[in-house]
């Protein structure tokens, strides 16, 4: 008898363990996904502020302040260096889990390249007033569409993490 309570004894301290580590890591990977959502929001916009003062810029026909084109591009880009820690740490964090394969392809090939891309634009498009409507819906269009995917990426491949028994956390 001693050794069946024994034996159920260390089955519930592990029961309990492996339900304290699950749900931590869901908690973190909630965590995660709202900062990315947050990163996304925040892009946008200094973006819209940026190239709001750049169609002054334009109506008034003056140039353009290389200082702030500067500090734009250097925000932005410190922003999507977080957004891609952000993301690095929810694959990593969750891939943890009992061996759960968060780490694709797909998050390294399309995920990251679309923040390469977006890093590229903003280098070309920070330093020039003109065109600045188009400049606007150019980054917006590849924010939307970062945002779009992430959130299918997210929502598929975590689905597990994100997820207990049937019910949505």
């Amino acid at each position: 008898m001693d050794k069946l309570a024994l034996i159920i004894a260390v089955i519930a301290i592990v029961a309990t363990f492996a339900s304290a580590t699950s749900a931590s890591v869901r908690n973190e990977a909630h965590q995660q996904a709202n900062n990315i959502q947050s990163i996304l929001k925040e892009l946008s916009e200094i973006t819209h502020r940026q190239f709001e003062s750049y169609l002054l810029l334009e109506q008034e026909n003056t140039t353009i302040d290389h200082a702030k084109a500067n500090i734009y591009e250097a925000t932005f880009n410190m922003k999507l260096d977080l957004l891609e820690s952000n993301l690095e740490l929810l694959v990593r964090r969750c891939s943890s889990m009992f061996f759960y394969d968060a780490e694709s392809p797909e998050f390294y090939d399309q995920y990251i390249g679309m923040i390469s891309d977006l890093r590229n634009q903003i280098s070309i498009l920070a330093y020039t007033a003109k065109g600045s409507r188009r400049s606007i819906l150019v980054i917006d269009g590849k924010l939307t569409a970062l945002y779009s995917v992430l959130n299918h990426y997210i929502g598929n491949r975590f689905r597990p993490i994100f997820e207990k028994r049937g019910d949505t956390v």
